[in-house]
């Protein structure tokens, strides 16, 4: 599976990630708006994250996260996106 998702990335055709899944990502705010950071702050972990959309949205709500991703590709795209947003709290491998 790791081989498909490596090309997918290399070819930019990855239709899991981006714009067309709005209704999953309003469900998915309305679930992080649900659970509170902890006062001392709260650590995640994103298994399988692709390009960070999730891990940089929790980063954003205050969660020191790890991302993870066995395709070095969308971990590039994962810092490169978390970058400019200066999301610190990213830590992407």
């Amino acid at each position: 599976m790791s081989l498909s998702y490596r090309l997918a990335y290399r070819w930019g055709w990855t239709p899991w990630e981006g714009a067309g899944r709005t209704v999953f990502g309003t469900q998915l705010a309305a679930l992080f708006d649900s659970v509170p950071v902890p006062a001392a702050g709260g650590r995640a972990l994103d298994l399988g994250c692709g390009t960070g959309e999730h891990s940089i949205e929790l980063a954003a709500r205050g969660w020191a996260v790890t991302a993870v991703d066995s395709v070095p590709a969308a971990i590039e795209r994962a810092r490169q996106t978390s970058r400019p947003r200066g999301r610190r709290a990213l830590r992407a491998r």
